[in-house]
């Protein structure tokens, strides 16, 4: 028995509202000491991002001020997360709040929520005032200033599917495989916010795997889906790897990930999850083309499942180190754990 990081599939379907893909992006410098706090948002195609470096300083409240203008002749909605520290303890003890135009927010603790406002609508030609207040809830024992900063997600207010979007996306964005379209890059930001009740601050973040054409159990007819992967490991537990021979769907994996943590799922996140096609691979060595030709070939139906080889060889993999390990969806014992 082994301690093994889960790392959760869900195939669903998302509309753009809050998605966030790749856009151009560089660094705005906000300080106590820079009056350059205006964050002007131009034309663009279908994605925009912006990003203000901050200094959070040890046993002192932070504040930080800066408008958002949209010019860019449609309405816009966007997003705006704070980048977390590698090191969770740090996190824990940095609380924040902030006032968005008349609204004032409570305060929130950056280890437990990185999301300050998603999905949220500006129309054309109008604006919004933040001031973002951060200060340390326990001693911090570094004197340097913690630098982090706050990453802006825009999108067009359109109805447009996300499906839609990846599969108009350049080769160096995804790669496309018959009726898939898997995301490629060393850090793209194709991210959306998951299992909560989309009303609050919450929410998980949650990873786009690519886009595929699926087929329900007992079904004749595909749809587009999204693919998605939790960002972090929901727990680490003792798992026997023998369990994943080929038998899945009566493994102890399979019976926590769609019965315990699928049924604590808020109504709404199980509304948007669709019992869905998993491939089981018999993978001796890891190459890809050849991982996701054997996965045709073994398959079970589930609303939640694990990662197959192929989606572990198609991903950029430095975003998922951890200091666990990841299970494979693969029927040959020595390429189920990889690090």
């Amino acid at each position: 028995m082994k301690n093994n990081k889960f790392l959760i599939i869900v195939v669903m379907t998302f509309s753009l509202g809050i998605i966030m893909l790749l856009g151009s992006s560089y660094s705005l410098i906000v300080s106590e000491n820079n009056d350059d706090s205006v964050i002007i948002i131009p034309e663009f195609n279908e994605f925009y991002q912006k990003d203000i470096r901050i200094n959070i300083v040890n046993n002192k409240l932070s504040e930080y001020k800066f408008e958002i203008i949209n010019k860019s002749n449609s309405n816009i909605k966007y997003r705006i997360d704070i980048n977390q520290s590698v090191d969770k303890k740090i996190n824990d003890i940095i609380n924040y709040s902030y006032v968005v135009n008349n609204y004032k927010s409570k305060t929130l603790n950056l280890g437990k929520n990185s999301n300050i406002i998603q999905n949220h609508l500006l129309d054309k030609n109008m604006n919004d005032m933040y001031t973002v207040s951060f200060f340390f809830s326990d001693i911090y024992d570094s004197l340097e200033p913690l630098t982090t900063s706050l990453n802006i997600f825009v999108t067009k207010d359109t109805n447009k599917y996300a499906t839609e979007i990846i599969e108009e996306l350049d080769e160096n964005e995804v790669r496309k495989n018959n009726d898939e379209v898997r995301f490629i890059g060393d850090n793209p930001n194709n991210y959306v916010w998951f299992n909560c009740d989309y009303n609050d601050n919450n929410c998980e973040r949650w990873r786009i795997i690519g886009s595929f054409n699926q087929r329900i159990e007992n079904g004749i007819d595909t749809f587009k889906s999204l693919k998605i992967m939790r960002e972090e490991s929901i727990d680490e537990m003792p798992f026997n790897k023998e369990e994943l021979n080929g038998k899945f769907d009566n493994s102890f994996a399979n019976s926590y990930l769609n019965g315990y943590y699928y049924d604590k799922m808020s109504d709404k996140t199980r509304k948007l999850i669709t019992k869905a096609q998993f491939n089981i691979g018999d993978v001796t060595e890891f190459n890809y083309d050849r991982a996701y030709t054997d996965e045709k070939n073994n398959i079970f139906y589930a609303n939640v499942g694990l990662l197959s080889p192929s989606d572990y060889l198609m991903l950029d993999n430095n975003w998922m180190s951890n200091s666990g390990k990841t299970l494979l969806l693969n029927k040959n014992n020595d390429y189920i754990n990889v690090y």
